[in-house]
């Protein structure tokens, strides 16, 4: 028997769409959410003075019209903004991790994620938030091309002969300073390009003091590029990454050689103006509502729920799911979400099989087909509320 897995267009339950985000414009994360009241959601979200400049709703709205979107706004606080995903999981079938910043909320969310088996997009932790120098590491062993490059931590400890030792391992000047830990440009100015020791010694006292450590780069004169790599197994390899990122690249304009100078994972994309990654996909004829789609897509087996009908063929046995009755190659699976658990809410219902009610009430188990059909095949949970009711029943 094999499975035929459905994408977020086939979800046959009406879906809203959570976008997480931060009055800074920092942080972003949408998830495409099952069941959940609006009264929770102005009663948890409070409106910032700044939006987030994203369109992902737009884009949702192009795969499935029928996605209902909401934004919620987090703050920097790791544990509130943990809070608010805690609450928000049950209901959630996948998060599209659109935050682009790399600080402690960032890590700590995704780690979060990660640990509790919840589904999201993106680069999981750790490579979320690599080091320059572990990059550098993994380019070196892997035998990756990558500008000569060294670490300086305090500055206190080196005099204008031991940095020149410094530049001539580096092949002389002009050299490139920038952050050991950081992101996109972050730290990264019209100064840090040096050509003699005293501007050199003038760009890391500050970049060491702001980020812990200056990263000195042996400088590539040529054309530089940035590429966008989504789902790209081998590229990935010697990085020990996933999801997205963007790598920047140069070519030496005298030998033709690409050099490897950094690579950015969870990279901004989906913004209004667009970012160099949207610009990438839309010079490659890619839209916006593709590269979602495209996200979607990759690992849906670890996400994709059992989509809901009326007359399924699985049913719960135990701890398991078995087939109610013969299933074809290539049929997708499905199973009555009322054997489950108990709505929070009634929803419409198109599964089209010739049972369908249209409409799944909350309390099914009670009803007298809803036993007579499953039995023993719902949860333990289904179960004991269906006890408790015959035994209400017989004492009236």
């Amino acid at each position: 028997m094999s499975v035929k897995l459905y994408h977020l267009t086939s979800l046959q339950i009406r879906s809203n769409v959570f976008v997480l985000s931060i009055s800074d414009k920092s942080y972003t994360i949408e998830s495409t959410q099952v069941k959940k009241s609006n009264d929770y959601i102005k009663e948890q979200n409070q409106q910032p003075d700044v939006l987030y400049p994203h369109d992902a709703e737009q884009v949702l709205k192009e795969l499935d019209p029928n996605i209902i979107v909401r934004t919620i706004y987090l703050t920097p606080n790791v544990r509130q903004s943990i809070g608010i995903i805690r609450r928000l999981k049950h209901d959630v079938d996948i998060f599209i991790n659109l935050y682009s910043n790399v600080d402690e909320t960032a890590n700590k969310i995704i780690e979060y994620m990660q640990n509790e088996g919840i589904a999201f997009t993106g680069a999981s932790f750790p490579f979320n938030d690599p080091t320059r120098i572990e990059l550098k590491r993994l380019c070196r062993y892997n035998q990756l091309p990558t500008p000569k490059f060294a670490l300086i931590i305090d500055l206190d400890k080196y005099n204008d002969d031991t940095l020149n030792q410094v530049v001539d391992k580096l092949d002389g000047f002009p050299l490139f300073v920038k952050p050991e830990h950081g992101y996109d440009s972050v730290g990264i100015n019209e100064k840090s390009l040096v050509r003699n020791v005293t501007d050199m010694k003038q760009r890391c006292s500050p970049v060491i003091d702001e980020f812990g450590g200056a990263l000195i780069e042996q400088y590539i004169e040529g054309r530089e590029f940035t590429v966008l790599v989504i789902g790209t197994k081998h590229m990935y390899q010697a990085f020990n990454g996933d999801g997205y990122a963007r790598m920047d690249i140069r070519q030496d304009q005298r030998t033709k050689q690409l050099f490897i100078l950094d690579c950015n994972p969870n990279c901004s994309i989906f913004y209004r103006d667009s970012c160099s990654a949207d610009f990438i996909c839309q010079v490659n004829s890619w839209s916006k509502s593709r590269l979602m789609k495209f996200l979607l897509d990759q690992d849906s087996a670890q996400w994709q729920p059992i989509n809901h009908s009326c007359d399924p063929n699985v049913w719960i046995d135990g701890f398991q799911y078995v087939a109610r009755r013969p299933i074809h190659e290539g049929e997708q699976l499905t199973v009555d979400y009322s054997t489950y658990t108990v709505s929070s809410h009634d929803f419409e219902c198109w599964c089209k099989s010739p049972l369908c009610q249209r409409r799944i009430q909350l309390n099914e188990y009670k009803e007298k087909w809803f036993q007579d059909r499953y039995g023993s095949h719902t949860t333990s949970y289904i179960q004991m509320l269906i006890e408790i009711d015959k035994m209400k029943n017989n004492k009236l």
